[in-house]
Protein backbone atom coordinates (compact mmCIF):
# COMPACT_ATOMS: atom_id res chain seq x y z
CA UNK A 1 0.00 0.00 0.00
CA UNK A 2 1.45 3.10 -1.32
CA UNK A 3 1.47 6.42 0.91
CA UNK A 4 0.62 9.85 0.01
CA UNK A 5 3.85 11.84 0.23
CA UNK A 6 2.94 14.19 2.36
CA UNK A 7 1.88 12.26 5.46
CA UNK A 8 2.55 8.36 6.77
CA UNK A 9 -0.30 8.26 8.64
CA UNK A 10 -2.78 10.70 10.89
CA UNK A 11 -3.38 9.94 14.16
CA UNK A 12 -6.16 11.54 16.62
CA UNK A 13 -7.49 11.23 20.07
CA UNK A 14 -9.70 12.82 22.43
CA UNK A 15 -6.90 14.86 23.93
CA UNK A 16 -4.93 16.91 22.41
CA UNK A 17 -1.38 15.67 22.50
CA UNK A 18 1.36 15.88 20.02
CA UNK A 19 2.08 12.30 18.46
CA UNK A 20 5.11 12.88 17.10
CA UNK A 21 6.83 14.21 20.45
CA UNK A 22 6.14 10.98 21.76
CA UNK A 23 7.89 8.85 19.75
CA UNK A 24 11.30 7.52 20.21
CA UNK A 25 14.08 5.91 17.84
CA UNK A 26 14.52 2.18 18.39
CA UNK A 27 18.02 0.38 19.37
CA UNK A 28 18.70 -2.54 16.78
CA UNK A 29 21.27 -4.59 17.16
CA UNK A 30 24.83 -3.28 16.81
CA UNK A 31 25.87 -2.98 12.75
CA UNK A 32 21.59 -4.30 12.53
CA UNK A 33 19.73 -2.14 9.90
CA UNK A 34 16.29 -1.37 11.50
CA UNK A 35 13.31 -3.04 9.63
CA UNK A 36 11.86 -0.42 9.75
CA UNK A 37 11.51 3.14 9.32
CA UNK A 38 8.26 3.99 11.32
CA UNK A 39 6.45 1.94 13.45
CA UNK A 40 3.59 3.00 15.09
CA UNK A 41 2.79 0.44 18.24
CA UNK A 42 -0.79 0.03 19.93
CA UNK A 43 -3.52 1.84 17.90
CA UNK A 44 -6.77 1.47 16.84
CA UNK A 45 -6.66 0.70 13.21
CA UNK A 46 -9.41 2.16 10.44
CA UNK A 47 -8.75 1.21 7.29
CA UNK A 48 -11.22 3.41 5.30
CA UNK A 49 -13.17 0.89 3.97
CA UNK A 50 -15.74 0.69 6.66
CA UNK A 51 -14.84 -2.16 8.81
CA UNK A 52 -14.22 -1.81 12.41
CA UNK A 53 -11.40 -0.63 13.96
CA UNK A 54 -8.73 -3.47 15.30
CA UNK A 55 -5.86 -3.10 17.48
CA UNK A 56 -2.96 -3.66 15.58
CA UNK A 57 0.60 -2.10 14.95
CA UNK A 58 1.89 -0.82 11.53
CA UNK A 59 4.86 -0.80 10.09
CA UNK A 60 6.23 1.38 6.74
CA UNK A 61 9.39 1.78 4.93
CA UNK A 62 9.81 4.13 2.81
CA UNK A 63 6.33 5.37 1.46
CA UNK A 64 4.99 2.45 1.60
CA UNK A 65 3.19 0.00 4.62
CA UNK A 66 4.59 -3.20 4.67
CA UNK A 67 2.86 -4.69 7.49
CA UNK A 68 -0.28 -4.46 10.07
CA UNK A 69 -0.22 -6.88 12.60
CA UNK A 70 -0.56 -7.12 16.42
CA UNK A 71 2.85 -7.32 18.18
CA UNK A 72 4.94 -6.79 15.15
CA UNK A 73 9.03 -7.47 15.85
CA UNK A 74 11.73 -5.84 14.75
CA UNK A 75 13.16 -2.70 14.87
CA UNK A 76 12.46 0.41 13.18
CA UNK A 77 14.00 4.05 12.51
CA UNK A 78 11.09 5.45 14.85
CA UNK A 79 8.12 4.16 16.73
CA UNK A 80 5.11 5.81 18.19
CA UNK A 81 3.05 4.90 20.71
CA UNK A 82 -0.21 5.53 19.44
CA UNK A 83 -2.29 4.28 22.47
CA UNK A 84 -5.52 5.58 22.68
CA UNK A 85 -5.63 6.78 19.51
CA UNK A 86 -7.34 6.24 16.34
CA UNK A 87 -4.79 5.78 13.57
CA UNK A 88 -6.43 6.16 9.89
CA UNK A 89 -5.35 6.62 6.38
CA UNK A 90 -5.10 10.06 5.57
CA UNK A 91 -8.34 12.02 5.36
CA UNK A 92 -10.27 13.61 2.17
CA UNK A 93 -11.24 16.29 2.04
CA UNK A 94 -14.16 16.38 0.21
CA UNK A 95 -15.22 19.55 -0.94
CA UNK A 96 -12.18 22.38 -0.78
CA UNK A 97 -11.42 25.59 -2.44
CA UNK A 98 -7.23 24.84 -3.23
CA UNK A 99 -7.54 25.19 -6.62
CA UNK A 100 -5.01 28.01 -7.05
CA UNK A 101 -3.82 28.12 -3.46
CA UNK A 102 -1.78 25.14 -3.98
CA UNK A 103 -0.18 26.94 -6.76
CA UNK A 104 1.08 29.49 -4.64
CA UNK A 105 2.25 26.87 -1.44
CA UNK A 106 1.96 23.32 -2.50
CA UNK A 107 2.62 22.23 1.02
CA UNK A 108 -1.03 22.53 2.21
CA UNK A 109 0.07 22.79 6.28
CA UNK A 110 -3.26 23.72 7.18
CA UNK A 111 -4.69 20.31 5.45
CA UNK A 112 -2.23 17.81 6.27
CA UNK A 113 -1.22 18.98 9.71
CA UNK A 114 -5.03 18.07 10.19
CA UNK A 115 -4.52 14.72 8.23
CA UNK A 116 -6.02 15.89 5.27
CA UNK A 117 -3.98 14.02 2.47
CA UNK A 118 -6.24 14.16 -0.71
CA UNK A 119 -8.11 17.86 -1.39
CA UNK A 120 -11.44 17.08 -3.81
CA UNK A 121 -11.39 20.48 -5.88
CA UNK A 122 -13.76 22.31 -8.47
CA UNK A 123 -17.29 23.82 -7.73
CA UNK A 124 -18.64 26.99 -9.30
CA UNK A 125 -15.67 27.38 -11.16
CA UNK A 126 -12.83 24.70 -11.85
CA UNK A 127 -8.92 25.14 -12.99
CA UNK A 128 -10.31 24.08 -16.14
CA UNK A 129 -11.30 24.73 -18.97
CA UNK A 130 -9.68 28.38 -19.14
CA UNK A 131 -10.85 30.53 -22.15
CA UNK A 132 -10.68 34.31 -22.20
CA UNK A 133 -14.05 35.15 -21.08
CA UNK A 134 -12.43 32.87 -17.48
CA UNK A 135 -9.41 34.71 -17.33
CA UNK A 136 -10.92 37.77 -17.56
CA UNK A 137 -13.29 37.06 -14.92
CA UNK A 138 -10.61 35.89 -12.59
CA UNK A 139 -7.81 38.68 -13.53
CA UNK A 140 -8.18 40.49 -9.87
CA UNK A 141 -8.39 37.00 -7.95
CA UNK A 142 -5.36 35.63 -10.16
CA UNK A 143 -3.80 39.00 -9.57
CA UNK A 144 -3.95 38.89 -5.78
CA UNK A 145 -2.27 35.52 -5.38
CA UNK A 146 0.33 36.15 -7.95
CA UNK A 147 -0.42 33.45 -10.52
CA UNK A 148 -0.36 33.08 -14.14
CA UNK A 149 -3.31 31.51 -15.78
CA UNK A 150 -0.91 29.83 -18.51
CA UNK A 151 -2.88 26.24 -18.71
CA UNK A 152 -6.06 25.76 -20.76
CA UNK A 153 -7.41 22.55 -19.59
CA UNK A 154 -7.06 19.79 -16.81
CA UNK A 155 -3.44 18.48 -17.53
CA UNK A 156 -1.91 21.56 -17.95
CA UNK A 157 -3.38 22.61 -14.62
CA UNK A 158 -1.62 18.74 -13.02
CA UNK A 159 1.06 19.79 -15.24
CA UNK A 160 1.88 22.52 -13.55
CA UNK A 161 1.19 21.32 -9.95
CA UNK A 162 3.65 18.70 -10.03
CA UNK A 163 6.30 20.78 -11.64
CA UNK A 164 5.95 23.12 -8.31
CA UNK A 165 5.08 20.26 -5.51
CA UNK A 166 2.16 19.64 -3.71
CA UNK A 167 1.85 17.48 -0.67
CA UNK A 168 -1.60 16.49 -1.33
CA UNK A 169 -2.88 14.22 -3.69
CA UNK A 170 -5.77 16.26 -5.30
CA UNK A 171 -8.77 15.42 -7.83
CA UNK A 172 -10.72 17.93 -9.33
CA UNK A 173 -14.63 18.15 -11.04
CA UNK A 174 -15.01 20.18 -14.42
CA UNK A 175 -17.18 23.18 -13.56
CA UNK A 176 -20.67 23.65 -15.48
CA UNK A 177 -19.59 27.28 -14.49
CA UNK A 178 -16.78 27.09 -16.35
CA UNK A 179 -17.95 25.22 -19.10
CA UNK A 180 -20.50 27.65 -19.89
CA UNK A 181 -18.46 30.85 -19.82
CA UNK A 182 -16.36 29.28 -22.25
CA UNK A 183 -18.79 28.97 -24.42
CA UNK A 184 -20.93 31.64 -24.02
CA UNK A 185 -20.06 33.64 -21.72
CA UNK A 186 -21.55 35.07 -18.98
CA UNK A 187 -25.04 35.66 -20.22
CA UNK A 188 -28.53 34.84 -18.48
CA UNK A 189 -29.67 32.95 -20.99
CA UNK A 190 -30.24 29.78 -22.37
CA UNK A 191 -27.71 28.11 -24.55
CA UNK A 192 -28.41 27.50 -28.33
CA UNK A 193 -27.82 23.95 -30.22
CA UNK A 194 -24.14 25.42 -30.92
CA UNK A 195 -23.27 26.60 -27.84
CA UNK A 196 -24.51 23.62 -25.85
CA UNK A 197 -22.67 21.34 -28.01
CA UNK A 198 -19.16 23.31 -27.27
CA UNK A 199 -20.07 23.46 -23.53
CA UNK A 200 -20.77 19.29 -23.78
CA UNK A 201 -17.48 18.88 -25.52
CA UNK A 202 -15.51 20.63 -22.92
CA UNK A 203 -17.25 18.25 -20.49
CA UNK A 204 -16.16 15.36 -22.13
CA UNK A 205 -12.34 16.72 -22.68
CA UNK A 206 -12.17 17.39 -19.10
CA UNK A 207 -13.83 13.66 -18.62
CA UNK A 208 -11.28 12.23 -20.56
CA UNK A 209 -8.08 14.13 -18.90
CA UNK A 210 -9.22 12.78 -14.97
CA UNK A 211 -12.20 14.68 -13.92
CA UNK A 212 -13.63 13.09 -11.17
CA UNK A 213 -17.67 14.42 -12.77
CA UNK A 214 -19.57 17.66 -13.54
CA UNK A 215 -19.55 20.22 -10.44
CA UNK A 216 -21.96 23.17 -10.54
CA UNK A 217 -22.56 26.16 -8.07
CA UNK A 218 -26.07 27.06 -8.67
CA UNK A 219 -26.24 30.53 -6.75
CA UNK A 220 -23.35 31.60 -8.83
CA UNK A 221 -23.42 33.46 -12.21
CA UNK A 222 -22.74 31.75 -15.14
CA UNK A 223 -23.65 28.45 -13.71
CA UNK A 224 -26.86 29.57 -11.99
CA UNK A 225 -28.36 30.52 -14.99
CA UNK A 226 -28.44 27.33 -16.72
CA UNK A 227 -32.17 25.70 -16.03
CA UNK A 228 -32.48 21.77 -15.43
CA UNK A 229 -32.64 20.46 -18.94
CA UNK A 230 -29.18 22.06 -19.66
CA UNK A 231 -27.86 20.52 -16.47
CA UNK A 232 -29.40 16.78 -17.52
CA UNK A 233 -27.45 16.90 -20.83
CA UNK A 234 -24.08 17.97 -19.24
CA UNK A 235 -24.76 15.70 -16.60
CA UNK A 236 -25.31 12.68 -19.02
CA UNK A 237 -21.99 13.47 -20.91
CA UNK A 238 -20.08 12.86 -17.27
CA UNK A 239 -22.06 9.84 -16.96
CA UNK A 240 -20.59 8.55 -20.07
CA UNK A 241 -17.37 8.72 -18.75
CA UNK A 242 -18.05 7.20 -15.25
CA UNK A 243 -18.15 10.41 -13.69
CA UNK A 244 -20.65 11.91 -10.71
CA UNK A 245 -22.76 15.12 -10.35
CA UNK A 246 -21.96 17.50 -7.43
CA UNK A 247 -23.65 20.47 -6.90
CA UNK A 248 -23.84 23.54 -4.35
CA UNK A 249 -27.54 23.38 -4.86
CA UNK A 250 -29.63 25.81 -6.44
CA UNK A 251 -31.26 26.78 -2.99
CA UNK A 252 -30.13 26.09 0.60
CA UNK A 253 -33.14 27.85 2.26
CA UNK A 254 -36.89 28.73 1.71
CA UNK A 255 -36.76 25.95 -1.42
CA UNK A 256 -34.39 23.55 0.06
CA UNK A 257 -36.43 20.48 -1.06
CA UNK A 258 -37.32 21.99 -4.30
CA UNK A 259 -33.71 22.60 -5.20
CA UNK A 260 -32.57 18.44 -3.55
CA UNK A 261 -35.54 17.60 -5.82
CA UNK A 262 -33.54 18.58 -9.09
CA UNK A 263 -30.65 17.26 -8.14
CA UNK A 264 -32.48 14.14 -7.89
CA UNK A 265 -34.00 14.77 -11.39
CA UNK A 266 -30.82 15.09 -12.53
CA UNK A 267 -29.58 11.95 -11.27
CA UNK A 268 -32.57 9.84 -12.49
CA UNK A 269 -32.37 11.58 -15.74
CA UNK A 270 -28.63 11.41 -16.68
CA UNK A 271 -28.58 7.79 -14.94
CA UNK A 272 -25.52 9.35 -12.69
CA UNK A 273 -24.82 9.53 -9.07
CA UNK A 274 -25.12 12.66 -7.37
CA UNK A 275 -23.53 14.40 -4.26
CA UNK A 276 -24.50 17.16 -3.12
CA UNK A 277 -22.16 19.62 -1.21
CA UNK A 278 -22.34 21.22 1.86
CA UNK A 279 -26.07 20.15 3.14
CA UNK A 280 -27.56 22.61 5.58
CA UNK A 281 -31.21 24.54 5.82
CA UNK A 282 -30.08 27.88 6.28
CA UNK A 283 -31.70 30.93 7.54
CA UNK A 284 -33.57 30.81 11.50
CA UNK A 285 -36.91 30.46 9.73
CA UNK A 286 -35.53 27.38 8.36
CA UNK A 287 -33.98 25.27 11.08
CA UNK A 288 -35.45 22.05 11.42
CA UNK A 289 -36.12 21.45 7.76
CA UNK A 290 -33.10 19.88 7.66
CA UNK A 291 -35.25 16.19 8.63
CA UNK A 292 -37.67 16.89 5.62
CA UNK A 293 -34.18 17.38 3.50
CA UNK A 294 -32.92 14.07 4.81
CA UNK A 295 -35.65 12.14 4.31
CA UNK A 296 -36.78 13.07 0.48
CA UNK A 297 -32.70 12.11 -0.05
CA UNK A 298 -33.62 8.71 2.05
CA UNK A 299 -36.58 8.53 -0.20
CA UNK A 300 -34.78 8.56 -3.32
CA UNK A 301 -31.86 6.54 -1.92
CA UNK A 302 -34.18 3.66 -0.95
CA UNK A 303 -35.41 3.67 -4.49
CA UNK A 304 -31.89 2.46 -6.12
CA UNK A 305 -30.27 5.77 -6.75
CA UNK A 306 -26.80 6.69 -5.72
CA UNK A 307 -27.17 9.97 -3.63
CA UNK A 308 -24.86 11.35 -1.01
CA UNK A 309 -23.52 14.46 0.38
CA UNK A 310 -21.33 16.35 2.58
CA UNK A 311 -20.99 18.94 5.51
CA UNK A 312 -18.95 21.43 7.30
CA UNK A 313 -19.13 20.91 11.09
CA UNK A 314 -20.17 24.58 11.44
CA UNK A 315 -22.93 27.03 11.64
CA UNK A 316 -21.22 29.31 9.00
CA UNK A 317 -20.71 29.90 5.52
CA UNK A 318 -18.15 31.44 3.22
CA UNK A 319 -18.58 32.99 0.08
CA UNK A 320 -19.01 36.70 -1.79
CA UNK A 321 -20.81 39.61 -1.21
CA UNK A 322 -22.52 39.10 -4.72
CA UNK A 323 -24.73 36.70 -3.39
CA UNK A 324 -26.91 39.28 -1.90
CA UNK A 325 -27.76 41.08 -5.33
CA UNK A 326 -30.49 39.29 -7.30
CA UNK A 327 -28.55 37.18 -10.14
CA UNK A 328 -30.03 39.11 -13.11
CA UNK A 329 -27.61 42.17 -11.47
CA UNK A 330 -24.64 39.64 -12.25
CA UNK A 331 -25.73 39.18 -16.29
CA UNK A 332 -22.22 39.30 -17.84
CA UNK A 333 -20.11 39.20 -15.00
CA UNK A 334 -18.75 41.01 -12.17
CA UNK A 335 -17.68 43.82 -14.49
CA UNK A 336 -21.07 44.51 -15.72
CA UNK A 337 -22.43 43.96 -12.30
CA UNK A 338 -20.09 47.20 -10.98
CA UNK A 339 -21.45 49.29 -14.20
CA UNK A 340 -24.78 48.61 -12.97
CA UNK A 341 -24.15 49.77 -9.28
CA UNK A 342 -23.04 52.88 -10.61
CA UNK A 343 -25.85 53.94 -12.88
CA UNK A 344 -28.78 55.04 -10.20
CA UNK A 345 -31.28 53.84 -11.79
CA UNK A 346 -29.85 50.11 -11.92
CA UNK A 347 -28.56 50.57 -8.66
CA UNK A 348 -32.34 51.57 -6.94
CA UNK A 349 -33.94 48.15 -8.47
CA UNK A 350 -30.84 46.48 -7.63
CA UNK A 351 -31.11 48.05 -3.97
CA UNK A 352 -34.90 47.19 -3.76
CA UNK A 353 -34.16 43.97 -4.15
CA UNK A 354 -31.51 42.94 -1.93
CA UNK A 355 -34.55 45.23 1.10
CA UNK A 356 -36.73 42.40 -0.21
CA UNK A 357 -34.88 39.73 0.63
CA UNK A 358 -35.38 40.51 4.10
CA UNK A 359 -31.44 39.30 4.60
CA UNK A 360 -29.77 39.77 7.82
CA UNK A 361 -27.29 42.69 8.10
CA UNK A 362 -25.96 41.14 11.74
CA UNK A 363 -25.13 37.80 10.73
CA UNK A 364 -23.44 38.83 7.72
CA UNK A 365 -19.59 39.51 8.40
CA UNK A 366 -17.23 41.24 6.33
CA UNK A 367 -13.85 38.90 5.85
CA UNK A 368 -11.88 39.94 3.40
CA UNK A 369 -11.54 43.70 1.42
CA UNK A 370 -8.83 44.59 -1.56
CA UNK A 371 -9.02 48.64 -1.04
CA UNK A 372 -7.22 49.71 2.01
CA UNK A 373 -9.37 52.70 2.96
CA UNK A 374 -11.83 49.75 3.65
CA UNK A 375 -9.88 47.10 5.24
CA UNK A 376 -11.00 48.50 8.27
CA UNK A 377 -13.96 46.68 8.08
CA UNK A 378 -13.05 43.62 8.03
CA UNK A 379 -14.16 41.28 11.16
CA UNK A 380 -16.99 43.45 11.16
CA UNK A 381 -20.63 42.87 10.21
CA UNK A 382 -22.56 45.13 7.39
CA UNK A 383 -24.89 45.90 10.80
CA UNK A 384 -21.79 47.41 12.22
CA UNK A 385 -20.19 49.05 8.60
CA UNK A 386 -23.61 50.14 7.82
CA UNK A 387 -23.69 52.84 11.67
CA UNK A 388 -20.08 53.50 11.47
CA UNK A 389 -21.22 54.84 7.59
CA UNK A 390 -24.24 56.12 8.81
CA UNK A 391 -26.25 54.29 6.20
CA UNK A 392 -29.36 51.61 5.39
CA UNK A 393 -27.57 47.93 5.60
CA UNK A 394 -28.78 47.90 1.69
CA UNK A 395 -26.59 50.69 0.93
CA UNK A 396 -23.50 49.17 2.24
CA UNK A 397 -23.99 46.17 0.54
CA UNK A 398 -24.20 47.96 -2.71
CA UNK A 399 -21.38 50.64 -1.64
CA UNK A 400 -19.07 48.08 -0.59
CA UNK A 401 -19.54 46.19 -3.63
CA UNK A 402 -19.29 48.91 -5.79
CA UNK A 403 -15.74 50.01 -4.16
CA UNK A 404 -14.53 46.85 -3.80
CA UNK A 405 -15.07 46.29 -7.67
CA UNK A 406 -17.45 43.25 -6.62
CA UNK A 407 -15.02 41.45 -4.72
CA UNK A 408 -15.86 41.26 -0.80
CA UNK A 409 -15.62 37.81 0.99
CA UNK A 410 -18.20 37.29 3.71
CA UNK A 411 -19.14 34.85 6.52
CA UNK A 412 -22.85 34.22 7.01
CA UNK A 413 -23.80 32.67 10.16
CA UNK A 414 -27.13 31.51 9.30
CA UNK A 415 -27.25 27.36 10.50
CA UNK A 416 -28.61 25.95 13.06
CA UNK A 417 -26.61 23.79 15.33
CA UNK A 418 -28.89 21.30 15.90
CA UNK A 419 -29.66 20.72 12.07
CA UNK A 420 -25.73 20.36 11.78
CA UNK A 421 -25.95 17.42 14.22
CA UNK A 422 -28.35 15.63 13.09
CA UNK A 423 -27.31 15.96 8.97
CA UNK A 424 -23.98 15.05 10.18
CA UNK A 425 -25.22 11.77 11.91
CA UNK A 426 -26.60 10.55 8.49
CA UNK A 427 -24.52 7.20 7.31
CA UNK A 428 -24.20 9.09 3.57
CA UNK A 429 -22.72 12.36 4.94
CA UNK A 430 -19.06 12.55 4.80
CA UNK A 431 -16.95 15.95 5.63
CA UNK A 432 -15.70 18.69 3.31
CA UNK A 433 -14.70 22.01 4.73
CA UNK A 434 -15.35 23.81 2.30
CA UNK A 435 -12.25 25.76 2.74
CA UNK A 436 -8.76 26.72 1.19
CA UNK A 437 -5.38 25.24 2.09
CA UNK A 438 -3.02 28.06 3.73
CA UNK A 439 -0.12 28.79 5.73
CA UNK A 440 0.04 28.79 9.59
CA UNK A 441 2.25 32.41 8.89
CA UNK A 442 -0.30 33.16 6.63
Amino acid sequence: MKLSSCAFLFLVGLMTVSVFAQSKKSKPASGATPAYDLLIRNGRVYDGAGNPWVAADVAIRGDRIVKIGRDLKGSARRVIDANGMAVSPGFFDMHTHSDLSLLVDGNAESKIRQGVTTEILGEASSVAPVCPAVKEEAAAGDADLHIKRDWTDLNGYFRKLLRQGTSVNVGSYVAGGSVRACAMGYAMRAPTPPELDKEKALVAASMREGALGLSTGMIYPPGSYAKTDELVELAKVASQYGGIYTSHIRNESSHLLDAIQETITIAEQAHIPVHILHIKSSGKANWGHIKDAVALIDQARARGLEISADQYPYIASSTTLTTDVPQWAMDGGTKALVERLRDPAQRARIREAVVKSNFDPSKQIVASLRGEANQKYEGKSIAEIAEARHEEPADTVLNLLSEENGHVLMVFFTMSEDDVRYAMKQPWVSLGSDGTAVRPDG
